[in-house]
């Protein structure tokens, strides 16, 4: 199994060198023979070597960016690149959601990120580098100098950097470190447990990765899709019901979760669109495969994809088929 680790890249533009070095430090970790077909690091940034997110006229650029890039609090590394400013002041809503006065996107990014530091299970790991000097002459400088101070008050740690060659070399040993630690603990009873025990929404992406190789537990794999199912049961949106499903495949997690689904699909199908209810009887036929069924649980699951699939000729027709 290859495992994916997200690490987002929170830097404003006067950083570009560093960012670059991210870039580098992350593709010859992805090459390294010690790494390779065990994880897959990917970038995410609203500026990098496969482009750049599209800035609409109708978004201001933070929501931009949130609408197009995971969040960082939903990535499981978030490196933090700041040298004689915080950036530009993001609208007045984004201070006020933090209770600040003001905030820039950096900022903004950095605090979204701390969110997902506080999970229980694999928390978003926050790297914070400063670049040794003279903050700039302006109220960006200020700030700056206040963001730190707050978090010398606070005691949160960061790192120090002076040139873009000792920022590098000290982000891979730090990157490469964490990954090291992650994938220790990365599917191990314990972890998978507490999860269980506290499923956090939206299904984090990581229990997608680890799903299929739970299989090979039972007690482990039922409780897990139970607490998927859960996940699924408590959603209304259908784009997020049907991807949280098929993430299941045919593990059900007993008849009792299976049920409970099919409750909850009779409740929503109508609102489905032709391609959406394909999709959720594609779900109930796999789930009426499940090994962990009786014979006749997986008939009774079956028939419900059967009366689905009659009632699709119903359903709206997708937008793509009358333009």
């Amino acid at each position: 199994m290859t495992i994916e680790f997200r690490i987002f890249i929170a830097a404003p533009a006067e950083v570009v060198e560093q960012r670059k070095a991210v870039f580098a430090v992350v593709a010859k970790l992805n090459d390294d023979p010690l790494l390779r077909n065990r994880v897959s690091l990917r970038t995410i940034s609203w500026s990098g070597p496969s482009g750049t997110v599209p800035m609409l006229a109708r978004l201001d650029p933070q929501e931009a960016i949130s609408q197009n890039l995971p969040r960082p609090c939903d990535c499981d590394f978030v490196v933090v690149i700041l040298g004689s400013h915080l950036g530009h002041p993001l609208p007045d809503r984004y201070a006020e959601e933090l209770g600040l006065h003001e905030v820039t996107g950096t900022e903004w990014e950095y605090y979204d990120a701390m969110r997902g530091s506080d999970r229980a299970v694999h928390p978003t790991e926050v790297l914070l580098y400063r670049r040794r000097g003279d903050a700039a002459e302006d109220a960006r400088g200020r700030r700056l100098v206040e963001f730190f101070q707050k978090l010398d008050d606070l005691k949160r740690g960061y790192n120090k950097f002076d040139a873009t060659a000792d920022f590098a070399a000290s982000f891979e040993h730090h990157l490469r470190s964490l990954v090291a630690q992650r994938l220790e603990h990365f599917a191990d009873p314990t972890t998978i447990n507490r999860w269980v025990n506290e499923p956090t929404t939206p299904l984090p992406h990581w229990v997608s990765q680890v799903l299929g190789d739970v299989t090979q537990e039972r007690a482990r794999r039922e409780s897990v899709a139970k607490a998927v199912g859960t996940l699924i049961c408590a959603s209304n949106d259908i784009d997020d019901v049907l991807t949280l499903s098929e993430t299941l495949g045919e593990i059900s997690g007993g008849f009792e979760t299976a049920e409970q689904l099919r409750l909850h699909y009779a409740k929503l199908f109508p609102l489905m669109t032709q391609s959406q209810g394909r999709r959720a009887v594609a779900v109930f036929d796999g789930l009426a495969r499940d090994e962990a069924l009786s014979e006749e649980q997986r008939q009774e699951v079956a028939s419900g994809a059967g009366r689905m699939a009659s009632l699709l000729p119903v359903l709206l027709e997708d937008p793509s088929a009358t333009d």
